[in-house]
């Protein structure tokens, strides 16, 4: 067997966001070339990320002259299948590389862009970074959650330069559904990425609230200790979170903590009443954890299948015998450092499937011209319009990371028949996340256990590509669905499996939610301002795992498609989350003290933080990268006109003193109005914007950012779309989430072929519940 993406040429430039897509190609196969280009501004990432971002590729020489240099370029995209550039639009076209034009000369090549901003729209100029993309994108007021005191407390941005993470796995999906729509015989797109769209989708709900005339919570109203939902409770050597958010996990909770007398109160019998009575709750829980370590509560709780975690260190994730049972840390070899692991994908796959080895980056070169690769076929004469068009999804999943998972795949026109519990549907639909995660979906609601029920659904299985599921392990099977039993029914099938920590090992049987899994992995403790209690905050582990997760299904099904056959996907969101944190897990194998949360600083640039402006809790974030910038700001802000002589190092000493002038100065604006100054000058800077203010930005208007959906009664919303833009948009235009069940009929009869008789039967069963 040789990798999933053996013989797919990339092409790689810029800075972190495209050496993260890269990474995911390489690691799953691909023949990545990075070649070395002008800085497209100041990444400063430490060393030991660098090397893991760059294992698996080959550099192009960079002792060559400039024509040389343009030539070898010339040469390999020639050759390329997919070309991923992080840079903005005008270094692109400075360098010759502007997006539309590559497409038009490299009539097979797929190109993504990463930009700031995107290719196109008013701000496509504006300069970025990780701080900018944070608050530019709304998601640095929702990273920590509610907090007391918002003045002391300004929107913050998560540590270790995530939004390249997400902007760059964001590319990769994207790329992936092109390649394949490349390879079924479409045309190669041009795919458009901004950080800032990118960003903002790792909280879809928030950002559909005000299509529904919404407004987004105020930041103040965070209590000690979390919520009744997820409480953080202090013990004897640190935190745990638990989540005791279902009727049977709270009586198991109770069961853990000795059956106290309070647990029979009437005013926490329910969720709702625990949560107006949390202040209470909280002493009565914190009393009998503060008695106790965080690993004697873990495993009591997971005993008891109570979901809790401890908040945990990137470096205690490196012993983590679920990590090691799985594999999940490679050695990276070749390397001129000590030797060290660095984190594979997370898709659980066999090890024929990954490249062989992460090693260190080696000498790059053009590849041998060829006719066709072998990566990216020749496809059928009629074309799929959209990559997914003729694939069907049966999904099994819920809340978050499965559903966003497949909503990508519909939007990219597969045909996903999402199966629902009628007596336990979808949590989503509480609220406006069923209305964006939904989109464009078929509604089965189906009682499995009902006679009949499960003969149906393998009917439907016969002519399904792709099963996702995020059920407990062992359900599948229980229920006669595992993937040996669904290859007997279809051997090209592609199962994911989606769960807390794998399907295998010692931790497979555990609870989880993806916050517990930010506590977990490191990642919970890492963000956030020093001195402050841990938090577990937005639910960032689910929409990346989506991600991850949809680009391994394509993945999955591009190999299929080349005689790889089914595959089954067992999808870790621990390992998803680790797998954006290497710098943190290299650097505790090389002995450096874990870092403490930081806030919005940043450990050598200066001026990098976030400022009050005038006006309700609002702020404005800027990050110098340069002295141009520095200048530029100093020819901006009155009092610092003194110093825009100081270097890089004497800002770093002077931070306190330009942070409080700065400070002083944006009192008095408005920070989107002093944000357009700013960047009309060159100076990265953005308000730290809510979901209303993105609602209400003719930019994000002006790239489609949001698109119709129609409702039910007969007025449109105007949703978030893709976190992409896709060569030829108008062909992607979303569907209404579906209501309970509101396909059944036309699922099991049509699709199924499911007899009258049969389907009748099912509904006097109650398969169907209220909904048939």
């Amino acid at each position: 067997m040789s990798p999933i993406l053996d013989g797919v040429r990339v092409l790689e430039a810029g800075g972190r966001a495209a050496a993260v897509c890269g990474l995911l190609f390489a690691q799953l196969g691909a023949d990545v070339v990075v070649v070395p280009t002008p800085p497209a501004r100041r990444e400063p990432g430490d060393p030991a990320e660098a090397g893991a971002l760059s294992a698996n590729k080959r550099v192009l020489g960079v002792d060559t002259s400039a024509e040389e240099r343009a030539g070898a370029l010339a040469r390999l995209l020639e050759s390329a299948d997919l070309a991923v550039f992080d840079m903005p639009p005008s270094m692109l076209e400075s360098l010759g590389l502007a997006p539309a034009w590559l497409a038009s000369q490299y009539p097979r090549l797929v190109v993504a862009a990463i930009t700031p901003f995107g290719l196109e729209g008013p701000k496509r100029d504006y300069r970025g970074g990780d701080l900018i993309s944070f608050h530019a994108s709304g998601i640095a007021r929702l990273l920590v959650g509610h907090v007391e005191d918002p003045e002391a407390e300004p929107p913050v941005r998560a540590a270790g330069e995530q939004a390249a993470f997400i902007a760059g796995l964001t590319a990769a999906c994207a790329a992936m559904h092109a390649l394949y729509h490349r390879r079924r015989g479409g045309a190669p797109e041009l795919i458009d990425v901004s950080w800032q769209e990118a960003l903002a989708l790792m909280a879809p709900r928030e950002l559909a609230m005000p299509a529904f005339g919404g407004q987004p919570a105020p930041r103040e109203g965070r209590v000690r200790g979390g919520s009744a939902v997820i409480p953080v409770l202090p013990t004897r050597d640190g935190y745990v979170a638990v989540s005791p958010r279902e009727p049977h996990q709270w009586r198991n909770w109770l069961k853990v903590l000795g059956e106290p007398e309070w647990g029979a109160e009437p005013r926490f019998a329910t969720r709702a009443l625990r949560t107006s009575n949390y202040e209470d709750l909280f002493e009565h829980m914190a009393s009998w954890t503060r008695e106790r370590t965080s690993n004697e509560i873990f495993e009591a709780c997971q005993a008891a299948h109570v979901p809790c975690f401890p908040f945990g260190t990137p470096a205690l994730m490196l012993d983590e015998p679920q990590l090691q049972h799985r594999r999940f840390f490679t050695p990276l070899l070749g390397g001129d450092g000590p030797a060290v692991v660095v984190p594979r994908p997370p898709f659980g796959l066999p090890p024929d499937d990954y490249a062989a080895e992460a090693r260190a980056a080696g000498a790059g070169s053009d590849w041998l011209p060829r006719e066709e690769p072998p990566g990216i076929s020749p496809g059928p004469r009629q074309a799929p319009p959209l990559p997914l068009s003729g694939i069907r999804v049966v999904d099994f999943s819920w809340v978050i990371a499965g559903p966003t998972c497949t909503r990508y795949l519909a939007l990219m026109g597969a045909e996903v028949i999402k199966v629902e519990s009628p007596q336990r549907p979808d949590t989503g639909r509480a609220s406006e996340l069923h209305d964006v995660l939904g989109q464009s979906k078929l509604g089965l609601s189906l009682d499995l256990k009902a006679p009949g029920a499960l003969d149906a659904v393998r009917r439907l299985l016969r002519d399904t590509d792709v099963v996702v599921e995020n059920f407990a392990t062992g359900v599948m099977d229980r229920l006669g669905l595992g993937y040996d039993s669904l290859r007997a029914l279809n051997p090209d099938i592609i199962l994911l499996s989606a769960s807390g920590l794998g399907r295998t090992g010692p931790g497979a049987e555990w609870v989880a939610y993806g916050n517990l899994l930010s506590a977990y992995s490191g990642f919970a403790t890492l963000n956030g301002f020093p001195g402050r209690e841990p938090r577990t905050g937005l639910a960032w582990a689910d929409p990346l795992c989506g991600l991850l997760m949809a680009f391994g299904v394509v993945a999955a099904l591009h190999n299929r498609d080349r005689g790889g056959g089914g595959r089954h996907i067992d999808f870790s969101m621990l390992e998803g989350l680790l797998w954006t944190m290497p710098g943190p897990l290299i650097r505790a194998q090389l002995g450096v003290p874990e870092a403490a949360p930081a806030g919005n600083d940043h450990a050598f640039l200066s001026p990098h933080g976030v400022y009050r402006c005038r006006g309700e809790d609002s702020w404005l974030a800027v990050a110098v990268e340069d002295e141009r910038q520095w200048q530029a700001l100093c020819g901006l802000v009155p009092s610092l006109a003194g110093m825009w002589r100081l270097s890089e190092a004497e800002r770093r000493m002077a931070r306190a003193e330009i942070d409080a002038r700065i400070a002083a100065w944006a009192r008095d604006q408005e920070a989107i109005a002093v944000m357009e100054t700013l960047q009309a000058a060159g100076v990265p800077a953005s308000a730290s914007l809510t979901t209303n203010d993105l609602f209400g930005d003719s930019h994000l208007w002006d790239r489609g950012f949001y698109k119709p959906v129609p409702s039910r009664d007969g007025a449109p919303h105007f949703l978030p779309g893709l976190p992409w833009r896709w060569g030829n948009g108008a062909l992607i235009e979303p569907r209404q989430a579906p209501g309970l069940g509101e396909h059944n009929f036309y699922v099991l009869r049509n699709l199924g072929g499911l007899s009258e008789e049969d389907y009748q039967a099912l509904v006097a069963a109650g398969a169907f519940g209220k909904a048939g």
